[in-house]
């Protein structure tokens, strides 16, 4: 077998080979000239060391190899399709996720009620699980997946992409209670 890896083109000619047995008609499909699909298959012959596809009544004949190829290059070629696709649209609506958001309590208790049922609102199948605030351990939580957000103070910096959710104002304390004052519990 040959140690260079082949372009994504020529897997592509292989998957059409095997679904015409034919060169012509394998061209065609592609937009190729005979000569040109001809060329690919002999560097697809070279790079498996394996005829693949040999001269037979009616078209051409899949060697053994070849048939174990071909469900291996189409699984490889739609996940490379996949891949450069790029990411699948989120629509909150119809999503069904989990999502681990690490907070302090004091945070959670303030937060968790109404971003929940904002959530439940917009995404009913998304789920919010909080997980206790380990700020030691919050970047390779988020790193490894273990968790997906993290809610803190502005001062807790890390090398993580933050968002702010919200801007304190520089208030005095004295301004803070004229403008909320503390309400009686009982």
């Amino acid at each position: 077998m040959n140690e260079g890896l082949p372009d994504f083109r020529l897997l592509k000619c292989f998957e059409v080979l095997m679904a015409e047995r034919s060169v012509s008609a394998a061209a065609a499909r592609l937009e190729l000239s005979q000569p040109a699909m001809s060329h690919a298959l002999g560097r697809l012959r070279r790079f498996f060391d394996d005829p693949l596809l040999l001269k037979g009544h009616g078209g051409m004949t899949p060697t053994g190899r070849a048939l174990e190829l071909e469900a291996q290059v189409r699984t490889l070629l739609v996940d490379a399709a996949n891949i450069m696709s790029g990411p699948a649209s989120f629509d909150p609506a119809t999503a069904r996720k989990r999502f681990v958001v690490m907070a302090a309590e004091n945070l959670e208790c303030l937060i968790a009620p109404r971003l929940m049922e904002r959530i439940h609102r917009a995404a009913p199948g998304i789920e919010l699980a909080f997980r206790s605030a380990d700020r030691h351990r919050a970047l390779g939580w988020l790193e490894s997946g273990e968790i997906d957000f993290r809610i803190a103070a502005a001062h807790a910096r890390s090398r993580a992409r933050e968002f702010p959710l919200h801007r304190r104002r520089n208030v005095n304390r004295r301004q803070r209670l004229r403008e909320n004052p503390p309400r009686k519990l009982f």
